[in-house]
């Protein structure tokens, strides 16, 4: 069932924090085609990944920015990565999910997979941080080559990858990691509802 006071908030808080990092919200919103588009966003496009409802992008947005804080805050002594930057790709990298996926037509898919959305056809062969960080370009949001980085990260295999894996910089391992705390977070939220 879909919570609307929830979506209402978490795009209140996405806004503010778009803001807040210096970000024109209003025009990332027009280009993505509107509050209602950007508010009920997906995630995930299968029930078992915990994301695929209503809302569920900036949710999942929120938990990572919470995580990737809470991270780079206990390293700290060590390494100094900015609170802004961490916040910034969090809010963004992802955002291309917006346009990526569309509600499922055919019913076979979910009602024996699972699979409540399906991606749209869209131009090129781009991964979800490349297409965010296009959708950025586009609406003038710069990033540091810190940042730049980090908005992709969540588009490489590290297992095949091992240049990534080896010399990624602190943030975008920081937004890796609070990323997959929060798909396995879902995902195992999702588990004990379905039980």
């Amino acid at each position: 069932m879909e919570n609307t006071n929830k979506i209402y908030e978490n795009y209140s808080w996405f806004v503010t924090q778009l803001n807040l990092c210096g970000i024109n919200a209003e025009k990332l919103v027009n280009y993505l085609g509107g509050q209602e588009k950007v508010m009920r966003a997906v995630a995930g496009s299968n029930l078992d990944s915990g994301l695929a409802y209503a809302g569920s992008l900036l949710e999942h947005v929120k938990i990572v920015s919470e995580i990737a804080k809470r991270n780079a805050k206990m390293i700290s002594g060590a390494i100094t990565i900015d609170e802004k930057s961490i916040i910034k790709v969090a809010l963004l990298n992802q955002i291309a999910k917006v346009l990526m996926f569309v509600p499922n037509t055919n019913e076979w898919q979910i009602k024996n997979q699972g699979k409540i959305y399906v991606f749209e056809e869209l131009k090129g062969a781009l991964r979800c941080g490349e297409r965010s960080t296009w959708i950025c370009g586009e609406v003038d949001i710069k990033f540091t080559e810190e940042e730049y980085e980090a908005m992709k990260v969540l588009d490489k295999d590290l297992s095949e990858d091992n240049y990534t894996k080896l010399y990624s910089s602190p943030l975008s391992i920081i937004i890796r990691n609070a990323n997959d705390m929060a798909t396995l977070f879902a995902k195992e939220i999702y588990k004990k509802e379905k039980k």
